[in-house]
């Protein structure tokens, strides 16, 4: 690896072994999609080989991803045989799950889905097995009624025969990968005849984190020296599988930002230096524009902004808790001292009656003739609260003013 920074050529020494040794922890594991056990086993080998390097300064930066999680996806063929399937990646929003009690259905295989591979009257109601290179027409077989498709990988798949199944629209299509293997050879080979596909999957916030970590200059630098130079590796995996996303080229970058960092930290430059190791990346860059929020403005900015919300925060939990005293005994409400929260009340009653008024109004503007019995009940519900009301709205009223409404006993 050679780097060529501010005219100075800088070889950074490599050593092989480490290389590959940090690649095979860091792609360890089947998925490294966030929330998932190997992503977490990859923030944990990062945190502990960058925290053995001297001269290194390592931070950690955690936030929320809303992603995908399978809590089960199996096929029941029977006589106990459960296997594993995979969902791929939502539709969009809505998720590759089946009802409660599964999809249940002849397996037919369709190859390619070729014409001469496709035959309707086989397919309504059942479920589809297909080939992953068939690519684009994987969805022929929805369209002749079919209520889930197996899609079934080699071991040469890859993403060009997987592409078509990245949808951007929510439909309901529920399709789940079967790698090689003992399942797969006997769906091609027709030895399954029925089964039940069940599938739980749901969106769920997952913790993801960002690591920096920076190595000063080697000498102090003069106010006037050019700032951090920074490498972004990310360390998280996708896949249209999620399930199944060791991430390789992710991987090989993050390897390739610790050995980076392992000859930075023996051999310092000029100027500082941060690897950045995105945590978030394979959703919207999301790892990369946290970063940017996080060194876009300093926090001590919304120092002023965060005690005030702070302050009202703490005004608020206050009157909460002064409303849920007095709930059993209005009339222990103080107007001098429960100031604030008669303020509160006031609000609400305002809302109440200027939501009461509106559907008042929509509902007298109707003719005579286009009214129902259902009409004229709202009519007179809403008449009795709009009234019940304005008589709270008069007592609050009076209260504040320091005198009794009009037809109280204790008149002050």
């Amino acid at each position: 690896m050679c780097l060529l920074i501010s005219g100075a050529r800088a070889n950074a020494q490599i050593d092989e072994a480490q290389f590959k040794s940090d690649l095979n922890a860091i792609a360890a594991a089947p998925s490294r999609v966030i929330g998932s056990s190997g992503y977490e086993q990859a923030g944990r080998y990062l945190e502990s080989e960058i925290g053995k390097l001297p001269h290194v300064e390592l931070k950690r930066q955690d936030f929320s991803v809303v992603v995908p999680v399978t809590q089960s996806a199996t096929l029941d063929i029977g006589s106990g045989r459960i296997e594993a399937v995979y969902p791929f990646w939502p539709a969009h929003v809505r998720v590759c799950s089946t009802p409660p009690e599964g999809i249940r259905g002849n397996l037919v295989y369709v190859g390619q889905c070729r014409y001469e591979d496709l035959k309707p009257a086989s397919l309504a109601g059942q479920i589809a097995v297909i080939e992953a290179a068939a690519g684009s027409r994987w969805s022929e077989p929805f369209y002749l009624g079919a209520k889930a498709i197996l899609v079934l990988g080699s071991p040469d798949t890859g993403w060009p025969d997987l592409k078509d199944h990245d949808l951007r629209i929510p439909v309901s299509m529920p399709r789940f990968y079967v790698p090689p293997g003992a399942l797969a050879d006997d769906l091609r080979a027709g030895r399954i005849a029925d089964a039940t596909l069940k599938a739980t999957v749901q969106w769920q916030p997952k913790r993801a984190v960002n690591y920096y970590a920076l190595v000063p200059a080697n000498k102090p630098t003069p106010s006037q020296s050019p700032g951090a130079l920074m490498f972004s590796v990310p360390y998280d995996a996708s896949s249209l599988v999620p399930d199944l996303a060791p991430g390789a080229g992710q991987a090989v970058q993050a390897a390739a930002g610790l050995a980076l960092l392992r000859d930075l930290s023996r051999h310092p430059l000029d100027r500082p230096v941060i690897v950045f190791f995105s945590g978030a990346d394979t959703i919207q860059f999301l790892g990369t524009r946290n970063m940017f929020l996080a060194l876009g403005t300093a926090p001590a900015t919304w120092n002023d902004e965060l005690a005030t919300l702070n302050d009202k925060l703490a005004d608020a939990q206050r009157d909460l808790a002064r409303a849920t005293e007095l709930m059993d005994a209005p009339q222990r409400l103080s107007p001098v001292d429960d100031r604030r929260l008669v303020g509160w009340i006031v609000e609400m009653i305002d809302t109440d009656l200027a939501d009461a008024q509106d559907q008042l109004f929509r509902l007298r503007s109707l003719r005579p003739a286009d009214q129902t019995a259902d009409t004229r009940r709202d009519l007179a519900s809403l008449d009795d609260r709009q009234a019940a009301l304005n008589r709270r709205d008069e007592a609050r009223r009076c209260e504040v003013a320091g005198f009794a409404p009009v037809g109280s006993v204790a008149q002050r």
